[in-house]
């Protein structure tokens, strides 16, 4: 997984990106007091983690031209 590269772009305002950006700093924090270390495990979960940002930013997109 290593070689794995993001390929996807994501379009965020600066306020939807502050927002997000501590988000995912306050689950990580969680995860790391419930004893989470960043192993394989850690991996799926931010592979889990890119694609919902894929689906957020597409569901905004879509929001835009409508």
């Amino acid at each position: 997984m290593a070689d794995k590269k993001p390929t996807a772009q994501i379009n965020l305002t600066a306020n939807e990106l502050k927002l997000l950006a501590r988000s995912v700093a306050e689950q990580i924090f969680r995860l790391q007091c419930r004893g989470f270390r960043y192993d394989d495990t850690a991996m799926e979960f931010l592979d889990e983690l890119h694609q919902k940002l894929i689906n957020a930013n597409q569901t905004l997109k879509r929001k835009k031209q409508s």
